[in-house]
């Protein structure tokens, strides 16, 4: 296993705030799942492999296994995550997933639903999707706060908020493991 990949993903999990209990039981197969498949590795397959659920080649049974409200493959009633970078974040961190498409209102409940003290996104009426974030980003700038999304294969944003200092650190990671993850500037 490569110590210098468990370590940063041991990192940025952790600046995801995805919880210490469950970096710290599950490291080693998130670790060894991303060397294997990379970030939007097959949780099922993963299970798959450990023998834990059933071959699935027609993809027919991952919604018999997986449970919603658990986050997790359920089997006779002992839960397993699905331990994907790419559902960890979805699933464990601070972060919300929003459709493609979304008003100022939409997008800064997104937000909101993260943050502690709240914002109220300035903008011109009829401004939408990507062009609302500059002023996100300027309605977050004095708490020290940028908004990231993270790219999870589909046509939905996973937005992520971390401290400007964070985010330093969480794009050196993603660079250097090629991780999918920026700070959304509306470009």
């Amino acid at each position: 296993m490569n110590t210098n990949l468990k370590q940063d993903l041991t990192e940025f999990l952790r600046l995801s705030l995805v919880d210490d209990e469950f970096i710290d039981q599950y490291i080693d197969d998130i670790t060894a799942l991303f060397e294997e498949q990379g970030e939007w590795a097959d949780g099922y397959v993963y299970w798959q492999e450990k023998g834990i659920l059933p071959e699935d080649p027609e993809h027919q049974y991952y919604d018999k296994y997986f449970d919603w409200d658990e986050n997790a493959f359920v089997v006779d009633g002992k839960s397993y995550p699905s331990l994907s970078l790419a559902d960890i974040l979805e699933q464990q961190a601070l972060s919300k997933l929003t459709d493609w498409k979304f008003d100022a209102e939409e997008l800064e409940y997104a937000v909101n639903s993260m943050l502690t003290n709240k914002i109220k996104i300035q903008c011109p009426e009829e401004t939408y999707n990507e062009a609302l974030y500059p002023y996100v980003q300027q309605a977050l700038a004095p708490q020290n706060y940028t908004l990231c999304n993270y790219w999870n294969g589909n046509d939905n944003c996973l937005f992520m908020i971390f401290s400007f200092e964070e985010y330093d650190r969480i794009r050196e990671i993603a660079s250097k493991w090629n991780i999918s993850i920026c700070a959304v500037d509306g470009e």
